[in-house]
């Protein structure tokens, strides 16, 4: 009579087998197994295992080119799929959150992939920049470095597929995708319901630079002008102080690091303007003239 193996027992063979591996020679048929495995486990709340181990693995095995393109579309395949991307998708405060959150840091490795050697139809990368987004708007759980777990970080990992699908020849040539790029981080730079604590809003910044690239600056200036309305509107309505802060929090950060990174880059002066005539705003509602 067979035993099933318990979870525990399959992730120490797992770090067992992925500590070795640099020394081991797979056959495409061992790689696929191994993907499958490390993807059983991507949301393991053992930092080791999971950051360590399992993504530094899929990045290293990804860049050396050791899976073949075909292995690589059903990886992507499964990253988002329901257990992996979508896997409790709004659930707050549990790990599920690291499975979505590496999930989205194994797609990025593939997109980037496929931007050099074109191996994935535009269906897939289109379908797959569609479920990012979806993703991107749904996600609840912002937190960044859990302790003894290690980090969740689901919406800076989200930037970075982000950034890789907005720099990816199928989306970077289309300004309305980019501009639906666009709209979801400013969706996401304009959260109410926690306060971004770990550089979020610095790597939102990486998608949203290389969308700039595209639209017109009027476009930027009227996204910028309806962020700062959004935000008045909700200053006024009084219905949630803690919502407002929030969200006040948000944009001051999202703000700042937008203006610094347009000034070292040197573009869009209009732009760094009026973001900095929003910080100034900002600061006086709260501090008044004292500067």
């Amino acid at each position: 009579m067979a035993f099933k193996e318990s979870a525990p027992e399959k992730s120490y063979k797992l770090k067992e087998r992925l500590e070795e591996l640099y020394d081991a020679a797979l056959t495409e048929s061992e790689l696929m197994n191994l993907a499958k495995a490390m993807l059983e486990e991507i949301g393991s709340a053992d930092p080791y295992l999971r950051d360590h181990l399992i993504y530094s693995s899929f990045a290293r095995l990804i860049g050396e080119g050791s899976f073949s393109h075909i292995m690589l579309e059903k990886i992507l395949a499964v990253c988002q799929d329901d257990s992996h991307l979508f896997y409790h998708l709004g659930a707050e405060g549990d790990d599920s959150v690291f499975t979505r959150s590496f999930s989205s840091l194994v797609l990025a490795l593939v997109i980037q992939k496929d931007a050099a050697e074109r191996f994935l139809s535009d269906q897939t990368v289109q379908y797959t920049y569609g479920k990012t987004l979806e993703y991107m708007k749904k996600e609840k759980d912002l937190r960044g470095y859990v302790q003894e777990k290690g980090w969740a970080h689901s919406m800076a990992h989200a930037a970075d597929l982000l950034n890789e699908l907005v720099r990816h020849p199928v989306i970077s040539c289309s300004e309305q995708l980019l501009l639906q790029g666009m709209d979801v981080i400013f969706h996401c730079v304009s959260r109410n319901d926690g306060v971004y604590t770990d550089d979020e809003p610095e790597r939102l910044i990486f998608p949203l630079t290389a969308i700039f690239e595209k639209p017109n600056e009027n476009t930027l200036a009227n996204k910028l002008n309806e962020l700062s309305l959004y935000e008045e509107d909700t200053r006024k309505s009084k219905s949630d102080g803690n919502a407002y802060y929030h969200l006040r929090t948000n944009l001051m950060m999202f703000y700042k690091s937008l203006y610094f990174r347009l000034k070292w880059i040197d573009i869009f002066p209009a732009g760094r303007d009026l973001l900095e005539a929003h910080i100034r705003r900002l600061h006086i509602e709260v501090y008044g003239e004292k500067f």
